[in-house]
């Protein structure tokens, strides 16, 4: 065989084997919670600045080992529990917003969004009544929160508010739900606008039916809603 074909033979197995590889899952350390305990992962975000995997949700363990209130972070190597966030809510939601991890809490009938001042030590945001937070984002250079909630810190915001870093407010009258208990249960940015789906009928008076789009200053139904 000559040498330009060995070579060739050895790049295609070597290609052929390393996409084989790629096709099995692997552990991510030694995972998180305890298996048939209900513990489960809610969320999951990319810190992109400090190259951080953060994990969310109804947890207590990581590794099998590391006692933690349900939030950690994966450096590709190691879990690292946030100890300090000293609550373990049945929901904890995630978002990255001004450089900072967030994260959106469920308790009982309340909720918080808070934020990672530095390593363990978080501070709060705001405190959701009712409840709690389902889903945050960002859009347009503010952080979304979205639930079963009437106001935040006492400011009145249905289902949804929007934080600029300092204040909250309630976007374009907020949504509601005017036969039965409704929520904002998903939200994303698509096509420059905030879209967001859930448990609802009525977005800032536009009648819709469970999806509607924010376009930070209007709220407008997605394809016919409302019916």
């Amino acid at each position: 065989m000559k040498p330009s074909i060995k070579i060739i033979s050895v790049l295609l197995l070597f290609m052929n084997f390393n996409s084989y590889s790629q096709q099995y899952w692997h552990r991510v350390g030694g995972g998180l919670g305890q298996v048939g305990t209900g513990e489960v992962v809610v969320s999951l975000l990319n810190d992109t600045i400090n190259h951080l995997l953060y994990a969310s949700g109804n947890f207590n363990e990581a590794d099998d080992t590391i006692g933690c209130s349900g939030v950690v972070n994966w450096d590709s190597q190691n879990w690292t529990t946030n100890t300090n966030f000293n609550s373990n809510p049945s929901t904890k939601v995630l978002g990255f917003f001004q450089g900072k991890i967030f994260i959106g809490t469920t308790n009982q009938n309340t909720g918080n969004v808070a934020y990672n001042l530095s390593g363990t030590t978080w501070a709060s945001a705001g405190y959701m009544n009712d409840g709690g937070v389902s889903c945050l984002c960002v859009y347009h250079n503010k952080l979304y929160a979205g639930g079963r909630f009437t106001n935040v810190d006492g400011i009145p915001a249905t289902f949804i508010a929007c934080y600029d870093g300092a204040n909250w407010s309630e976007p374009g009258g907020g949504i509601w739900c005017t036969q039965f208990p409704g929520d904002v249960s998903a939200m994303c940015v698509w096509n420059d606008k905030l879209i967001v789906g859930g448990n609802f009928n009525q977005a800032g008076g536009v009648f819709v039916h469970s999806v509607a789009a924010w376009n930070d200053t209007t709220w407008s139904d997605v394809g016919g809603g409302g019916n």
